[in-house]
């Protein structure tokens, strides 16, 4: 799925450090999506985050290190909220080897693996339609919004919620970008 010394695996609690500072270089991602910097303890957060709703075996956060570096995470919930469906709770790339085609290569082969195992849809939730990059890459990738809603983050700011679907395996349109 990736090439030269990237290696795409499952985040263990003793990557918790690595996904903070990754999470940290990437706080962009959190100002525009909650309206706040990255927290201190957000990487723990991504350990639990949708358990609530799916057993252990099927919430996978995965990151993708190049030599033993942290450069880009994936949390997802399988078969949620239906059967046949996974959710992408969050893409991050670290902001130098964003548009380098890593993310567009994470997911092509993630959406792969999950059609093998009878994963027809996967869903993006609580995708902000600010985030304009993040837009024309998931539309490249074959995703369709499904609704829109104006919510409330922090501070009183708001954003406008997306609910994107995309029919697994993922394929790209035009161009390649993460």
């Amino acid at each position: 799925m990736l090439s030269g010394s990237q290696q795409a695996r499952a985040l263990e609690s003793e990557d918790g450090p690595a996904l903070q500072d990754l999470l940290e270089r990437c706080d962009d991602y959190s100002r525009l999506s909650f309206g706040i910097p990255t927290g201190s303890a957000d990487a723990q957060s991504q350990f639990l985050e949708g358990l609530q709703y799916v057993p252990a075996e099927r919430k996978h956060l995965l990151g993708c290190y190049s030599g033993d570096r942290l450069v880009a995470a994936v949390d997802l919930l399988e078969d949620y909220p239906e059967h046949g469906t996974a959710v992408l709770g969050m893409v991050v790339v670290e902001p130098e080897r964003r548009g380098q085609g890593l993310g567009t290569d994470i997911l092509l082969g993630l959406s792969s693996e999950l059609a093998g195992r009878g994963i027809r849809r996967l869903r993006v939730d609580c995708h902000v339609a600010e985030n304009t990059e993040a837009v024309r890459w998931l539309e490249r990738l074959g995703f369709e919004e499904l609704s829109r809603a104006q919510i409330t983050v922090a501070a009183g700011q708001t954003r406008s919620r997306v609910l994107w679907m995309a029919e697994l395996p993922l394929r790209t349109k035009e161009g390649t970008g993460s």
